[in-house]
């Protein structure tokens, strides 16, 4: 991409971008699936360590050295290393056989005839006494991914939900209450994804309005906005794009005004800044070849600077009028010199209406009286045929 950009390819740059973009997006989206996936088997597994602690602490001894660390863990104090180590011990202690006095040859006898006997694993007891509900660390999935998308206390209000419905003894209407907050849950993340791809967008249309003067009011709008819902942000993202299209339209008709002076200028033409109303919106710029004593070239623009009406003007009433269609040509041939200034710099001209030298005759400007600004009330097409 970087040689792309130095070799001024930028339409294959362009493409390259968005996919670069597309890529890192759902790079993005596969590893936060994947974390929320790790952190939903952890919290699953602590909600189900904190019911197999209170299922213990319901049969053990009262007086059993084991008792304190299991109400710890009923609390959800411990995490879950510690947690799996203090089901461990209880575990062992409830259960462990009572084993009178033996002697060597009993001992001996036990040992062979407990041979062929697997020992039950932890997780297999675990699983048998409390067996987790199948959609609950589905439900834990959405919720550890609401909490990556940055949707932190939506994700925790859910959380409690979850936990209320797996304490409801009846499956039935267990499994029910799990399915409607499945469907919230789904709803929530849609509205975190969009919400970030909306702040996303407003930190590139930040960035874009940082380049315009004008443009930092709205930047401001958009940084509050960012840290509100996403209706007040969407608002003030839609303004924002709007703002920011009319200041590149006002950039780009300053730059074509800019090259159009420059390339005449080269042609060693003046600006009569008296008789010039052009501007961004529109207007008419009068230019001035000392050579050409008494003329001229008038040039009427549309909004955006996008179309132009040329034409060669007569500063003097009483002037030798002989002289009129010289320096109608004189323009015609500089008119093409300008095209090819123009052309130099990256622009191209289009014409899409020319008259024939003597067609119409001169108007008439006078340098000692301004031109009413036609502002606004000319439309571009309008002015190239007029």
């Amino acid at each position: 991409m970087d040689q792309m950009l130095r070799a001024d390819r930028f339409a294959e740059f362009g493409k390259a971008a968005l996919a670069e973009i597309d890529f890192l997006d759902a790079d993005a989206g596969h590893r936060r699936e994947r974390a929320a996936q790790a952190r939903a088997q952890e919290r699953a597994r602590l909600h189900t360590g904190k019911e197999l602690a209170r299922v213990l602490l319901r049969q053990i001894a009262p007086d059993a050295p084991e008792r304190g660390e299991l109400q710890r863990a009923a609390a959800g104090e411990l995490g879950l290393k510690d947690l799996d180590a203090v089901l461990a011990r209880a575990r062992q202690t409830l259960f462990q056989p009572a084993t009178p006095q033996l002697s060597a040859d009993q001992q001996a006898l036990a040992a062979r005839l407990a041979g062929g006997e697997k020992t039950e694993d932890f997780e297999v007891w675990r699983g048998k006494q409390a067996v987790s509900s199948r959609g609950l660390e589905a439900l834990m999935g959405h919720i550890s991914e609401l909490e990556l998308l940055g949707q932190a206390g939506r994700a925790s209000e859910l959380q409690q939900e979850v936990l209320a419905a797996a304490a409801i003894p009846e499956d039935a209407v267990r499994e029910m209450r799990f399915d409607s907050l499945v469907n919230s849950l789904k709803r929530a993340k849609e509205d975190a994804v969009a919400l970030e791809k909306l702040r996303r967008r407003a930190a590139f249309l930040g960035t874009e309005l940082a380049r315009h003067r004008e443009g930092t009011e709205v930047q401001q709008t958009l940084q509050a906005a960012a840290r509100g819902g996403i209706s007040e942000l969407q608002a003030a993202v839609t303004a924002g794009e709007q703002r920011l299209a009319e200041l590149k339209a006002t950039q780009v008709a300053d730059a074509r005004r800019r090259a159009v002076l420059d390339g005449l200028q080269q042609l060693g033409y003046q600006v009569h800044e008296e008789l010039s109303t052009a501007t961004s919106a529109g207007g008419q710029l009068v230019v001035r070849n000392p050579a050409s004593t008494g003329y001229g070239v008038a040039i009427t623009a549309g909004a955006g600077m996008e179309r132009l009406q040329m034409r060669t003007v007569a500063f003097d009433a009483n002037r030798d009028s002989s002289g009129d269609i010289p320096a109608e040509q004189r323009w015609c041939d500089d008119f093409g010199a300008l095209k090819g200034a123009l052309k130099a710099q990256g622009s191209e001209v289009i014409v899409e209406r020319a008259e024939g030298v003597g067609a119409f005759p001169l108007k008439l400007l006078s340098t000692s009286t301004e031109i009413e600004s036609p502002r606004g009330t000319i439309a571009p097409r309008q002015a190239l045929k007029k």
